[in-house]
């Protein structure tokens, strides 16, 4: 799938849920001569032929059956403009978010000053921040109006399109009233600058996503890693696991004949070592990776057909839930292999 090469093993042992070694009993099988030529042609279909097919992109499993898709099967890629928008909706609130935007100097009090000298001054800078600050709303409106307009250039998606309409529109009826009263008021170019902010924010945070196939690809790379991870795990306990626990039992009987400073917390330290080890098993693992793996292909074959703003969205948090279980397996395997062979030494 658009490059990728997705753990058909371990996604080809998923669907085996009988444990028998044959999936055509628990998939259905198209039964055209592309899918069955591309399974070896068989009358049952093995997790071994699945893996293969699944592993040389020949066919996928969707909805419960396994067949050879009349395409290319490519996971594509969400319009490029879609990042454009991104980048246009982030520049324009990043350039129109100084807190001097937001600050309005309250008006001098008279009392608060010595004398009539010093009130003017202070009234004179209070109107001329005021003048400033108002200027610098009217900029940040034009970067923001500028903003919408780009994007709607750069894309035809229509959620977005509406949504940098809609803001547009109510701009444009606010600039007529204010050729009407032959003044904008302040409190309205307010309102204009926070609602187009607010529809470029709504713009920006539904357009932050990465490509489906590169989240997709991330995980796959990461089920890799941690089946890795089991599979040098399972090798220690069964070839060094022996080793480490009499290697870890002479060193009790040396610390019960020679140390006598903290000799019962050492002892009972290493017994505790030995009981952990022992108790080390891959199969929970394995099931787990194995679960993750079927997850993480199936999103990949979920977007074949294409997918919308909402679905990239949705695979990204998908993804991010998958990356940290895989991890937390690979993670616990890694730990423990390294603890069995640290014993051995």
């Amino acid at each position: 799938m658009s490059g990728l090469t997705f753990n058909s093993g371990l996604v080809a042992k998923s669907y085996d849920t009988n444990n028998d070694g044959i999936v055509s009993d628990n998939l259905k099988v198209r039964q055209d001569q592309k899918t069955i030529s591309a399974l070896g042609g068989s009358d049952k279909v093995s997790v071994g032929q699945l893996a293969n097919a699944i592993g040389n992109n020949s066919v996928i499993v969707k909805n419960g059956e396994i067949f050879a898709p009349a395409n290319a099967i490519k996971i594509p890629v969400m319009y490029q403009d879609i990042q454009a928008v991104h980048d246009v909706a982030s520049n324009a609130l990043s350039n129109t978010s100084s807190w001097n935007h937001t600050y309005i100097p309250s008006y001098p009090r008279e009392s608060d000053f010595q004398g009539p000298a010093q009130y003017k001054e202070a009234v004179s800078n209070y109107n001329s921040a005021v003048r400033s600050y108002r200027a610098d709303i009217k900029t940040d409106r034009a970067v923001l109006v500028n903003a919408l307009n780009n994007i709607s250039y750069t894309t035809n998606n229509p959620q977005i399109k509406n949504m940098v309409n809609t803001a547009i529109r109510n701009t444009a009826m606010n600039d007529i009233l204010g050729m009407v009263v032959n003044e904008r008021n302040n409190t309205v170019i307010m309102e204009d600058r926070n609602s187009l902010r607010s529809a470029l924010t709504s713009i920006s945070d539904m357009t932050q996503f990465t490509q489906p196939s590169k989240n997709i690809g991330i995980v796959n790379q990461e089920i890799k890693n941690a089946n890795d991870n089991l599979v040098t795990e399972e090798t220690n306990i069964k070839t060094k696991l022996p080793a480490a626990v009499a290697q870890t039992e002479k060193e009790i009987s040396d610390v019960k004949a020679h140390a006598w400073f903290f000799k019962g917390t050492r002892v009972e330290g290493k017994e505790n070592d030995i009981k952990e080890i022992k108790g080390y098993s891959t199969v929970s693992g394995v099931s787990g990776l194995t679960q993750l793996a079927r997850a993480n292909y199936e999103l990949g074959v979920s977007v074949l057909d294409g997918f919308s703003i909402e679905d990239a969205r949705g695979i990204s948090q998908s993804t991010l839930q998958n990356e940290r279980q895989v991890n937390q397996i690979g993670e616990k395997a890694e730990r423990e292999a390294k603890k069995i062979d640290k014993m051995t030494k």
